[in-house]
């Protein structure tokens, strides 16, 4: 549910569809994060990536810096959103209100939504 909600609120054709709309499958073969694969009616794709325990071996954000330099630049998939720590439980609740976008400053992020190649 967590994924179907976080793709409803990347914006784009994406916010005009109902949860119902998206399609999703678990993406599977990670060491530790959650990643899911969102489909909309239309045939485009997201992976929505819940990250996982990593205790100190991974600094997230700055993890995300790289990937979202790396998108900026054409080098890896578009970043769509952020998802930060304060809209976890919104979106493990299914609502769809909170708000989140691709700001790399909004405190410890819980995942990402990037573009599916």
């Amino acid at each position: 549910q967590a994924a179907i909600h976080a793709c409803l609120r990347i914006g784009g054709a994406w916010s005009k569809l109902t949860a119902a709309d998206v399609s999703v499958r678990p993406l599977t073969g990670g060491m530790s994060n959650d990643m899911f694969i969102c489909r909309s009616p239309g045939g485009k794709s997201v992976v929505v990536r819940f990250y996982g325990d990593q205790g100190d071996l991974v600094d997230k954000q700055k993890e995300l810096r790289v990937f979202g330099e790396l998108a900026r630049k054409n080098l890896g998939p578009k970043l769509l959103a952020v998802l930060p720590a304060t809209a976890a439980d919104a979106l493990r609740s299914g609502d769809i209100s909170c708000d989140f976008d691709i700001n790399l400053d909004q405190g410890e992020p819980v995942g990402r939504v990037e573009e599916f190649l």
